[in-house]
């Protein structure tokens, strides 16, 4: 399968990954301290699947939040029904989005 920067694909597909403070206070960490996750979006505006590595982060354990691949209302998943992700490559379908949350393991 193409990676996202073989053969000129890198104008069709885009990722970023993006702290999120989400205010959430943890009882084991100090009084003020906030919680933070960590956003990656892999995006293909290909008209095939790519392959996106996902972000190496040993503190974090990835879930898939959203995927615009999948027929609602699997495509957004609620916070407590994230699928567990687990591998290094994550393929995206042509013309899609893929939105993986770190979270604390």
């Amino acid at each position: 399968m193409p990676s996202p920067t073989s053969r000129g694909m890198e104008r069709h597909s885009a990722a970023r990954a993006s702290r999120i403070r989400t205010g959430v206070r943890w009882r084991a960490q100090s009084p003020d301290s906030v919680a933070t996750q960590i956003c990656t979006s892999m995006m293909n505006m290909f008209w095939g699947p790519l392959d996106f590595e996902v972000p190496v982060d040993p503190q974090r354990a990835w879930h898939i939040a959203v995927d615009t691949f999948a027929s609602g209302p699997q495509d957004i998943a609620e916070q407590d029904e994230r699928a567990p992700f687990r591998r290094a490559l994550c393929t995206v379908q042509g013309r899609s989005i893929v939105v993986l949350v770190g979270t604390n393991p």
